[in-house]
């Protein structure tokens, strides 16, 4: 039987990078930080100055250090994940460890800010070793890896954040762009991983356009007609004049050996916002596969292609992690 067609797979939108990437970390870790921690913390703004303008009495060893970090650990740049004490030592002097987290998520965000991936990735692993039971650092470490190109590393780190607390609906989005540039072809695990996070997004309302074209792709990594019959129906049903829309259609008619129909998409993506250089490839794989129909390969190429034009519709956010929205 002939295999749908697999390619490096498009990303959405640059608005998922913005999503995952801004917001103030420490006060994400600072919800489940030791009890300690919110406590000190407490007593930190009991003790802050009145409208009056009073201070409270200075304690010895509350002096900042003079290396423009709030903490007293020594934090190397080589190996920040060092400077985290363990469970023992938080709980005893947790305005420390809270200040701790505070150094570390500044200095991970600023070299992420930077474009010093490498270096944020040093970072966001030692906010993982300081707080591993909250999502944020494990997604954080994930767009570091993205920005270093090092897809599977940033996959892994992604997968592990979505069983931790604080995890958002885009962050299963992320993970399953991250999952289909990643995995060429999909095993039974990956099908099943795929489908879950499926099921959790449609449970938590997220875009359906997005995740219908999701489904495609998935579809078209699998081969499974069912599945792409499914996805592409949704999708013309809600966004019956969407470039990508069309593309998945005439993917599934070539696949299908249906000609006629394929012809109309195309004819159809002339009438869309699809670039003329993407029109022209369609009709050439057509016209190949009208004369070639007995040829995998072929067809292959037109499944391909389709995951190709939908690429360059300025959809892949995965390769342009160097520019980070404001």
């Amino acid at each position: 039987m002939t295999s749908l067609p697999s390619s490096p797979v498009k990303a959405s939108m640059p608005r998922i990078r913005r999503r995952l990437a801004l917001g103030v970390l420490t006060v994400a870790l600072y919800g489940v930080a030791p009890g300690g921690v919110s406590h000190a913390l407490a007593e930190t703004a009991d003790n802050a100055p009145s409208a009056a303008g009073s201070a409270p009495e200075a304690r010895a060893g509350d002096e900042l250090p003079s290396n423009g970090q709030l903490s007293h650990f020594s934090i190397d740049d080589a190996d920040p994940s060092a400077a985290v004490p363990d469970m023992k030592a938080q709980m005893k002097d947790p305005i420390q460890f809270g200040y701790l987290l505070m150094d570390l998520a500044d200095r991970a965000d600023g070299a992420y800010e930077q474009k010093d991936f490498a270096r944020a990735a040093r970072y966001y692993k030692a906010i993982v070793k300081a707080a591993p039971q909250r999502s944020v650092g494990y997604t954080k470490l994930c767009l570091s890896y993205t920005g270093m190109n090092d897809l599977v590393s940033a996959r892994e780190a992604c997968h592990e954040g979505l069983f931790h607390e604080g995890v958002f609906p885009i962050d299963f989005v992320w993970y399953l762009h991250l999952l289909l540039d990643t995995k060429k072809q999909f095993g039974t695990d990956d099908l099943q991983q795929a489908d879950d996070v499926f099921a959790h997004l449609k449970q938590e309302k997220v875009d359906e356009q997005e995740v219908h074209q999701l489904e495609c792709d998935v579809a078209l990594r699998v081969s499974d007609v069912r599945r792409m019959e499914e996805c592409t129906k949704a999708l013309a049903a809600g966004w019956p004049d969407d470039p990508k829309t069309i593309t998945y259609q005439w993917s599934l008619a070539v696949y299908k050996k249906d000609f006629a129909a394929a012809e109309k998409f195309v004819q159809r993506a002339k009438a869309s916002a699809m670039a003329p250089q993407g029109i022209q490839k369609m009709e050439a794989a057509t016209r190949t596969a009208q004369h070639k129909t007995r040829s995998k390969h072929v067809l292959a190429g037109a499944g391909a292609l389709a995951l190709f034009l939908i690429g360059a519709m300025g959809l892949r956010v995965l390769r342009q992690t160097g520019t980070r929205p404001a």
